[in-house]
This record gives C-alpha cells, structure tokens and sequence, in this order.
C-alpha cells in the first residue's frame, strides 16, 4: 500500500494490517495514536514520532530528527511551497536513517502525549 504523504512505515509498532473495533470507528483512530522517541546506540541521531492506524495500516508520522553536527530537521505543518520541500527533504533523510535493517540500533522509548509535545514544541521553536 502507498504511504500516505509525509508518512513513513512503523519503527515501533509491527507493519501490517491493523484491525479496528466498532469503538475505533466511532472514537476515532486518534485515541490508538502512539508516541515515541529514539536514540541511535552511539547517540549520532535522534528521532521522535507518532505511530497510528490509517487507512487499515499502521503509520509513523515522523517530527523530528536531530543529527550530532546537524542543525535539527522538523516537521512543518504548513501549508505552502517551502513547507513540503523541507517535509520532502525531512522524510528523505527521516527514510534514510530509519530503515528496518537499523532498528536494532536504536534505543526506542515510548512517551506520554504530553511530554511528546513538549519535546516538539521544543524542537520546532529552536529552529
């Protein structure tokens, strides 16, 4: 199945189906969104992202990577020109860094929804 825009597949969470109860339909898929932050072992890289069912699939939704000697790379929800070709270079090298074959070098911590946006803002305001 084609990744939605600005999506990329699962780091935590198993890729595949995902089955969704009478309640997910009627609640919304947002109460199965799931957090997470990530260091690489030798602590080159980080990354924080939301995982959650879309379109019968599970989905990450990168936010921030932030690179040792890089300045951080954010996800920008805007809507204009700028904005999707930072989010286009952002996912290139989000894609990069987070293939299957690495996950094993990652140190990966689920977070409470508000110290996930905590961290973001953070991000997303240094830049």
């Amino acid at each position: 199945m084609k990744q939605l825009s600005f999506t990329s597949a699962p780091l935590a969470g198993e890729p595949g189906p995902v089955k969704s109860s009478f309640k997910d339909l009627l609640l919304g898929a947002r109460r199965r969104e799931k957090f997470y932050e990530a260091r690489h072992r030798e602590n080159t890289f980080y990354l924080l992202w939301m995982e959650s069912p879309r379109m019968g699939a599970l989905t990450a939704f990168p936010c921030v990577l932030a690179e040792k000697d890089r300045a951080p790379m954010v996800f920008d929800p805007g809507r204009n020109s700028a904005a999707d070709q930072n989010n286009e270079a952002f996912l290139r090298r989000w894609d990069e860094l987070s293939l299957p074959e690495r996950r094993e070098e990652l140190i990966i911590r689920p977070l409470e929804e508000g110290e996930f946006h905590t961290l973001f803002r953070r991000y997303r305001d240094s830049r």
